[in-house]
């Protein structure tokens, strides 16, 4: 039975089989195109260039623009505070003369009452 192709019938002569030998072969540098042809900026290469550089122009204006407003928001913000405040400090104020107020008035219905002879819830 054969398997390989250089097995042999048992009968076969001993002689071994002379091939041919193969020699080496040393690898020869392949040639690509960018060694071929110089680098030269291509109208694509300059025009990615130019959009990137006015994308990024765009962005530097949009967060100037961003942080502009931001400045207008808190600066508006300060001032609802303040005004708030001075609203706040200004009911506070009214509650107090308010407060002094009633007793006095009270005072003055029960000596308005007693005049009259009226009697006085309190």
């Amino acid at each position: 039975m054969k398997i390989f192709k250089n097995d042999r019938p048992a009968n076969a002569s001993e002689s071994p089989a002379v091939e041919p030998e193969i020699e080496p072969v040393a690898p020869q540098p392949v040639e690509t195109q960018e060694q071929v042809t110089p680098k030269v900026p291509d109208i694509e290469s300059q025009e990615n260039e130019d959009t990137m550089i006015s994308t990024l122009e765009n962005l530097r204006e949009q967060i100037n623009s961003l942080r502009a407003e931001k400045a207008r928001i808190i600066e508006s913000e300060e001032q609802l505070r303040v005004k708030i405040e001075t609203e706040i400090e200004s009911k506070k104020h009214n509650i107090e003369g308010l407060k002094a107020e009633i007793p006095v008035l009270k005072q003055r219905c029960e000596k308005l009452a007693t005049l009259l002879q009226i009697p006085v819830c309190k």
